[in-house]
């Protein structure tokens, strides 16, 4: 009930067999451990002094906590975590570290850690470093985790002992790292009409999932399902041809180019070079990437000049046919002209020229010579004068001339 200050020994009254004796301890707030005192007492009848032993218990042991970043971009190149102690101790304390696989895999996207840390009296604070594996070349993985786990503490009891890290290449997170494929190009393929024009569209990486690409055909100077027929692609190097249904490719895992085949329609007709085009991107493309496909023509016709290799001078005109071999839908012209052989422009023939002008589609032309029949009558024999073509477009001459005989003896029409 009642405490009096030591000073010495101790009084104690009669008929008391105990007392107690009391020892303040004092709160230091540094985490030291247990300690102990001790008090020795006896009487002048002791033979020895008899000894109690007091121990003092450390306030709370501190707590090691774990903390990191929950996301980082792969391009970070390492992460620090922190590993801290509640409260400074007098005592060393330690604690093991080490990382486990999530769903990211140590040696292909990030270094494995492990160890212990001990902090020295008075220390509170201490950092562990983990690498990060950015692809070369790059690959679209999507997000993946890793765990930094403590275990195993000395001195201390663990409050958080893990923290996940995802790690990211899709531009989330430092670093800005961004392996999401894009279209990176589309090939401008060339092809003879009636033959498949294969478009060629390249990503810039390939990804652990599948990506979809859109495409989508469109008109240039050839008509989409006019000039053109059924469009294919192909995910494995042209092996084997899928329909083109809708205007989206879902490109397999692992997979950074693949082929668009627009098969092209041989109509018959001799037409200028033609062209289509391929747009392509991904859901990541700033813009869309472009190829032109371009479709050449057949050869182009072959024109020919036919006509009576010999006539009566009584005939009046002779009849020329200019021909082509094949119709065409760009225009055709040529020039033809007379020559004098034996036959004199101006006194047995009319001298002719002039340009023949083939609309698309059309095949053939005529033109006519006048023949001059002399009054009075004159036997001449037979004479020669020819017809010839020049300078065709759009075309070649295959026939470019016709000698014609005039005669004035009967024989001819």
């Amino acid at each position: 009930a009642t405490w009096l200050n030591l000073a010495g020994a101790v009084n104690v009254p009669a008929g008391a067999q105990s007392f107690l004796l009391r020892v303040a301890t004092i709160a230091d707030g540094v985490a030291e451990g247990t300690e102990s005192i001790t008090v020795s007492a006896a009487t002048a009848q002791n033979a020895t002094a008899v000894t109690g032993t007091g121990t003092i218990t450390d306030g709370a042991i501190p707590s090691i906590s774990l903390s990191g970043p929950v996301e980082v971009n792969e391009a970070a190149g390492t992460i620090t975590y922190t590993v801290s102690l509640s409260a400074a101790s007098a005592a060393a304390v330690s604690v093991n570290y080490s990382t486990a696989n999530g769903t990211a895999i140590a040696g292909s996207d990030y270094t494995a850690a492990s160890g212990s840390l001990t902090f020295t009296p008075g220390e509170t604070t201490k950092t562990i470093t983990v690498a990060i594996s950015n692809d070369t070349p790059a690959v679209y993985e999507g997000a993946e985790n890793f765990q930094v786990n403590l275990s195993s503490a000395t001195n201390a009891t663990i409050a958080t002992g893990s923290v996940t890290t995802t790690i990211r290449d899709d531009v989330a997170g430092p670093g800005g790292d961004d392996d999401r494929p894009v279209v990176s190009s589309v090939s401008s393929p060339i092809v003879s009409e009636g033959g498949n024009l294969d478009f060629t569209v390249s990503l810039s990486s390939t990804s652990t999932k599948p990506t979809t690409v859109t495409v989508t055909p469109g008109s240039g100077s050839a008509i989409l399902g006019t000039d053109t027929g059924a469009q294919q692609y192909s995910v494995d190097g042209g092996a084997s041809w899928n329909t083109l249904s809708g205007n989206t490719v879902s490109v397999p895992a692992g997979v950074s180019s693949f082929q668009v085949r627009v098969v092209t329609i041989s109509d018959g007709l001799v037409e200028d070079n033609e062209t289509i085009t391929l747009s392509a991107a991904t859901a990541q493309n700033n813009s869309v990437v472009t190829g032109t496909g371009t479709i050449t023509d057949v050869a182009v016709p072959t024109v020919s000049v036919s006509g009576p290799a010999e006539v009566n001078e009584a005939a009046g005109t002779v009849t020329y046919t200019v021909t082509l071999s094949a119709a065409s839908t760009a225009a055709v012209s040529v020039n033809y002209g007379t020559n004098n052989g034996t036959a004199v422009a101006g006194s047995d023939y009319t001298a002719t020229g002039g340009t023949l002008t083939f609309a698309p589609g059309e095949t053939s032309k005529t033109f006519t010579v006048a023949i001059s029949n002399d009054t009075p009558a004159v036997y001449e024999g037979a004479e020669t004068y020819q017809v010839n073509l020049t300078a065709a477009t759009n075309a070649t001459i295959a026939t470019s001339s016709v000698t014609t005989t005039i005669r004035d003896d009967v024989p001819g029409p």
